[in-house]
């Protein structure tokens, strides 16, 4: 695919008054009576495309205008999804929505910068999640992911490399077989997994009830907003990754709660580990998950370890996207999804966080179009 270069373009000029087409994509150029020439110590803001009509942008990201303010939340999943399969076939296991907003551009942040999975269907036994299927979603999805944000500042990296994406897609399969008092997270456990929980090694009881869990654990009862930590073994089980003879008891506090003093905030111990306290400790071995819930079906011989996902970036007429924005969201899409370690410690990609034993494939979105869609060979060069 070929680049187009759009640099240099410099303060408002008659010459670029003429907004560059892309498609239907406008890259948006302010136009006035000033100097031909650009002042040369002057940067260039970053200029906003102006879309139109929903496209490709470099293979991997699918930018989809909607009405109205994304800005006063009250999204639809079904809507947005019904609308993506207006223009591609139904081979993706998963959706992932990106909403083109910085979290202090939202009106009710602490309702909408979150980020959250959604199922719309489950075929697998043993998981601890009923058989289903949503029939308002095509038959191949299993779930959708939402990003309430693009990118936690400006200047950052995409919500898909500083966010949650490892941790969102792992809600397809757990936690649904202990309850911690964490929803479907690890709580006070020694998972040590995405969805929170500790390395069992670390924990240490100081008597009456109370415990520490290392310091890496310090509000970790819901896991990790981020890709820093690869799936733990229960983790990989659910996933239908490793067999169950790989799986570790689990050490569950199943009452546990933070130790807080008398102004709310954290106890800490001599070591500076916050401090959780508990009584009802109880050991989950394998066999205990699979005498409550079965065998996991398929089981990991036969699982599935190649998935099919597409990003699509949600804007709207009052939050214009930038040049940077869309560039960052494509690399860091390419990112997550390269089948190859990224040579950075402490971060991991879906084929990372999987040991390798799993893909998936966001690349090339044309290839899974309709023949007859709205937008079929519509594309957006870099």
């Amino acid at each position: 695919m070929s680049k187009l270069s759009l640099r240099g373009w410099g303060g408002p000029s008659r010459l670029a008054c003429a907004a560059a087409l892309l498609g239907g994509v406008a890259w948006a150029a302010g136009c006035g009576d000033g100097a031909t020439e650009p002042a040369p110590a002057t940067p260039d803001p970053p200029r906003p495309f102006s879309f139109q009509d929903p496209r490709i942008y470099d293979s991997n990201l699918f930018v989809l205008p909607v009405d109205g303010n994304l800005a006063s939340g009250g999204w639809t999943e079904e809507d947005w999804t019904r609308r993506f399969y207006e223009h591609f076939e139904d081979e993706f296991d998963f959706l992932v929505f990106v909403v083109n907003l910085y979290p202090e551009e939202h009106r009710d942040p602490s309702t909408t910068v979150r980020s959250y999975f959604f199922h719309t269907h489950n075929d697998v036994q043993g998981i601890g999640l009923r058989i289903f299927t949503d029939e308002r979603f095509p038959a191949t999805l299993q779930g959708v992911v939402v990003h309430g944000t693009v990118s936690f500042g400006v200047d950052d990296r995409s919500i898909i490399y500083r966010g949650p994406m490892n941790h969102e897609l792992l809600h397809r399969w757990a936690n649904f077989v202990i309850p911690t008092g964490a929803g479907a997270h690890w709580g006070f456990s020694s998972a040590n997994g995405v969805l929170g929980g500790f390395d069992v090694d670390e924990l240490m009881h100081h008597g009456d009830g109370r415990y520490t869990a290392g310091y890496s654990f310090s509000s970790g009862t819901h896991g990790v907003a981020a890709n820093i930590k690869p799936y733990g073994p229960i983790e990989l089980y659910l996933a239908g990754l490793v067999p169950p003879e790989e799986v570790p008891d689990l050490w569950v506090a199943e009452d546990g709660e933070w130790l807080l003093d008398a102004n709310g905030s954290h106890v800490e111990a001599a070591n500076g580990h916050w401090m959780f306290t508990a009584d009802q400790i109880r050991t989950y071995t394998i066999d205990d998950i699979v005498t409550i819930y079965g065998h996991r079906v398929p089981d990991s011989s036969e699982s599935q370890r190649a998935f099919r996902a597409a990003t699509i970036l949600l804007v709207d007429d009052h939050h214009p996207v930038t040049r940077r924005v869309l560039d960052q969201l494509s690399d860091d899409v390419a990112w997550f999804s390269q089948a190859a370690g990224d040579g950075i410690d402490g971060t991991y990609n879906f084929y990372e966080a999987t040991g390798g034993r799993a893909t998936i494939d966001m690349d090339d979105l044309a290839r899974s179009q309709i023949q007859n869609a709205p937008t079929r060979g519509a594309k957006v060069p870099r």
